[in-house]
């Protein structure tokens, strides 16, 4: 029976020569639609599945928000943003929930620091955020000698990242005019709070007008003052018309206020 069975299915044999066709035809029909059944799921899934953003994008959103949030005065052209992402995996991993992030105080020019930390699972990251701030900011025009009144024509402009300035700087050449230097510069160099000093407005045994009140309302008196001041100082004054003595700031040449609200600076000053 065996040996029938074996000559009956020979590959000699007509009859099994076709069954193999066919079997073999319809194996690869089969297999055919079965791929082309498989790519088409995977591409209905592939559309059907939400593109959601990567943590690296989300955090730099929220950084780019936040920043040009914070230095609203500025334009955005004139800020640069740099967030050091790390080479770590968390970055990369999926958050069940919405990231969350805290500053390391506020954004400013210079180094920042903000806090990155998932719910689910739990992680959290701190990352270094580099801002760039770019303003034009008063600089020696030419090499200056000290205790000299300064010029405006020996100031300029120059765009600069305000971040490093850490002293400060003025941003108006005209508010520096009379301004006395207190040590000497190369040219080029940032102008700040700390190397110039106002030039006094008011002098020891001038007579001034000193303003007071509240609110709305304002009090003039004539007063003498005491002694030398510069726009901003607190210096004793007497009061000519009551004979006391009163304390107030130079708010302009010549004139006093007994509110320090009413100080007007008009140099510029930065930081």
């Amino acid at each position: 029976m065996k040996n029938k069975h074996r000559r009956l299915l020979g590959r000699n044999n007509p009859l099994a020569r076709r069954f193999y066709r066919l079997a073999t035809n319809w194996t690869q029909r089969a297999r055919a639609g079965l791929l082309c059944w498989s790519s088409g799921l995977a591409v209905a899934l592939a559309l059907s599945m939400p593109v959601q953003a990567s943590n690296i994008e989300t955090i730099q959103a929220y950084v780019d928000t936040t920043v040009h949030s914070s230095l609203s005065n500025f334009a955005r052209d004139d800020i640069n943003i740099d967030v050091q992402f790390p080479a770590n995996s968390l970055l990369t991993s999926a958050c069940v929930g919405a990231l969350e992030f805290e500053w390391r105080g506020y954004p400013k020019a210079g180094q920042n620091t903000v806090k990155t930390a998932c719910a689910d699972p739990r992680w959290q990251l701190y990352l270094s955020v580099g801002i760039q701030v770019f303003k034009e900011v008063v600089i020696s025009a030419a090499p200056l000698s000290r205790n000299k009144p300064l010029d405006r024509s020996q100031l300029t402009l120059r765009r600069m990242d305000i971040g490093p300035l850490r002293l400060g700087y003025f941003d108006n050449v005209e508010g520096l005019q009379g301004y006395l230097l207190q040590r000497t510069l190369q040219a080029g160099q940032v102008i700040t709070p700390y190397i110039v000093k106002a030039p006094a407005l008011v002098a020891r045994g001038d007579w001034v007008t000193i303003r007071s009140g509240s609110g709305g309302l304002v009090v003039t008196t004539t007063g003498k003052a005491l002694k030398d001041g510069a726009l901003g100082d607190q210096i004793p004054l007497k009061n000519l018309n009551s004979q006391t003595t009163v304390r107030a700031w130079v708010i302009a040449k010549g004139v006093v206020s007994t509110r320090k609200a009413d100080i007007q600076l008009q140099t510029g000053q930065g930081q």
